[in-house]
């Protein structure tokens, strides 16, 4: 994981009107059906009671940081953190309440004391983590004993395609041209287990769409304008895979799949193990 290379990577570095497209995105893509039933299930699993204070770690847009204010009531709290200054400028433009604060903050060294949080989440933010391992023993650190914490991510190397016969050998060949994809999602329960947590418990939730509009949001690498626009600037690289994708879309026979694990687990208390 030295080496995360995704254009989400350094959101703060990329041009403007790049950043302005992956902030959009992130948008687009947190309306999905399929964002939203990982969320749904991901929340069940969280299994909150009474929370005063809650963290959401790599918060992008702000939108999970809006909706759990209804958790916290009107006296509690939930910080959103995200080491992007424009995502943390374009989530506070968007508050609407005072329960929610967004700051600026590193994964790996979070602004805030021991004990603090009686609960964290953190969804789809590790991948692009250099360090996951250290980005969750902060996770830990500022969960108060008992307190719950709950990783969503992406296993992208169980992405598969159906449709032409061709399109699951053009994809094997674009394949080793993108950026770097990671199977994070898969490793998250074993990375809870270490840091200690207990009643640790892990949940594939598999997405299947057969919609291309979805699952182009979701997936850029369906994607035309991702794939060969600025931000990857693939060119003719992509075409083969993009004329096999634009054949299964024209015949209705496109299915994508993609697994996104949820894992939860408990910060014991002292003497605990």
């Amino acid at each position: 994981m030295d080496n995360v290379r995704t254009p989400f990577t350094a959101l703060d570095e990329q041009t403007a009107d790049n950043r302005r497209f992956l902030l959009q995105h992130l948008e687009v893509t947190a309306r999905l059906p399929a964002i939203r039933r990982v969320r749904r299930r991901a929340q069940e699993a969280w299994d909150l009671h009474d929370p005063a204070r809650l963290l959401d770690v790599g918060s992008g847009t702000g939108e999970v940081v809006r909706e759990l204010a209804a958790l916290v009531g009107p006296t509690g709290e939930v910080v959103g953190v995200d080491s992007s200054r424009a995502a943390v400028d374009f989530a506070r433009e968007r508050a609407d309440t005072a329960t929610v604060r967004y700051e600026q903050g590193d994964a790996l060294a979070l602004p805030y004391p021991d004990d603090y949080f009686d609960g964290a989440r953190c969804e789809r933010v590790l991948q692009h983590v250099t360090d996951p391992d250290a980005a969750i023993a902060e996770m830990v650190r500022v969960l108060r004993p008992g307190g719950r914490l709950c990783l969503i991510d992406t296993d992208w190397e169980s992405m598969l395609f159906d449709g032409t016969p061709q399109l699951s050998e053009a994809y094997r060949m674009l394949a080793p041209t993108l950026p770097t994809a990671t199977s994070t999602g898969r490793t998250l329960r074993r990375r809870l287990v270490t840091t200690g947590l207990a009643d640790v418990r892990a949940e594939p939730v598999t997405v299947a769409m057969t919609d291309y509009a979805e699952a182009a949001a979701l997936m850029s690498v369906l994607d035309r304008a991702v794939l060969q626009g600025p931000l990857l600037k693939l060119g003719e690289t992509a075409e083969p895979w993009l004329a096999e994708v634009d054949r299964a879309v024209t015949d209705g026979t496109l299915l994508a799949v993609l697994t996104i694990w949820v894992v939860t687990g408990t910060k014991p208390g002292p003497g605990q193990a």
